[in-house]
């Protein structure tokens, strides 16, 4: 990854976690684009750069999210049990659990699992 993509990375990054940050105390429709912009201290150009909405966040995260499970695949297609099966995604889950929790409590966990069998 070049210094380019990188900065381009950080940003996503810091607009995701400033939402799912805001998402603790806020629900997603309260939010407005204002507060994820101070919160991720991003401009509104660097925000439009890369996403056209507070939704676009979201299926970015999710479209990410079912990226990162798919190169999972290898590990799981390596397991000889259903029960290795499992383990391994679950765990994946476990470790993005405050997110996922977070997006339940919004009623927005569906829309990845819409996003996963596209």
């Amino acid at each position: 990854m070049n210094g380019k993509e990188e900065q381009i990375l950080r940003s996503k990054t810091k607009i995701i976690n400033a939402m799912f940050e805001l998402l603790k105390t806020n629900t997603f429709d309260e939010l407005t684009l204002n507060e994820i912009l101070d919160e991720a201290t991003v401009s509104r150009r660097t925000f439009y750069r890369y996403f056209t909405n507070k939704q676009d966040i979201l299926n970015y995260y999710y479209n990410d999210f079912i990226a990162k499970y798919r190169l999972l695949e290898k590990t799981i297609l390596k397991q000889r049990s259903l029960s290795g099966v499992i383990l391994v995604t679950l765990n994946y889950f476990y470790q993005n659990q405050p997110e996922l929790a977070l997006l339940i409590k919004n009623q927005k966990f569906h829309l990845l699992l819409e996003n996963s069998i596209r």
